[in-house]
């Protein structure tokens, strides 16, 4: 099926082809001109349609409350608890190793790329006394 070449249907040599032309006048198609959407827009403003009563048919679900707050004494005996009769843990299982890295600060910096940067920094340093101290006449 997919190797199959689709032909179009053949069309009627009488049928006019011609598509409609929009007017010099209208805008794209389905876009309204600015004074008939503001003159839309005043009057659905100042004379409402009635609309239909809004029906939900949701229901809520039931949540804790997101703004509640326990009292202050319960937060200080569960603290206080805690210091002096700390619950018993499992003891903790590690399971990552080391792993051998090499320093990037152990080899010696190139040279050259040392007196590159000293170069560039300089330079820059040199154009910006420049352009703050040279005053043309």
């Amino acid at each position: 099926m997919s190797n199959q070449l689709l032909i179009p249907p053949e069309i009627e040599r009488n049928q006019s082809r011609e598509i409609a032309q929009p007017s010099l006048w209208s805008t794209v198609e389905g876009d309204p001109s600015f004074w008939s959407s503001l003159t839309e827009n005043l009057r659905a403003r100042f004379f409402p349609r009635p609309q239909p009563a809004l029906q939900l048919k949701s229901k809520p679900i039931p949540v804790a409350d997101p703004f509640y707050q326990q009292p202050i004494w319960v937060g200080i005996y569960e603290d206080f608890r805690e210091v002096f009769f700390p619950r018993r843990l499992p003891p903790l299982q590690l399971e990552s190793h080391a792993v051998a890295v090499s320093n990037p600060l152990e080899r010696p910096r190139d040279r050259m790329s040392s007196l590159i940067s000293a170069g560039v920094h300089v330079l820059v340093l040199a154009i910006i006394l420049a352009v703050i101290f040279w005053h043309p006449k």
